[in-house]
């Protein structure tokens, strides 16, 4: 079944890959502000802009947290989101 010329599983496929992107960026921006909380003024991070230090920095200030857990769950269900939409276009 198709919609428009692109088949219907994978628009569904990359509204799942969608979402599971705007989820990462609500979670970065949570862990960006639970950072500047503890950090002084003049040293917090600005909220353009990801990188690995913001984990670092994560991890260093709340090592028990899981927060981490789930940017690194939502990152690879991305990926694999998007992978899956690329390869079900190539391959139909």
């Amino acid at each position: 079944m198709q919609l428009l010329g692109v088949p219907v599983r994978a628009i569904l496929v990359g509204l799942i890959g969608g979402g599971f992107a705007v989820i990462l960026n609500m979670l970065a921006l949570v862990m960006i502000g639970k950072i500047n909380q503890k950090l002084p003024e003049d040293q917090r991070v600005g909220y353009f802009g990801w990188s690995s230090r913001i984990k670092k920095q994560y991890r260093a200030l709340y090592p028990e947290s899981r927060w981490l857990l789930a940017v690194r769950t939502c990152e690879i269900l991305m990926f694999a989101s998007f992978a899956l939409l690329v390869w079900i276009i190539f391959k139909g």
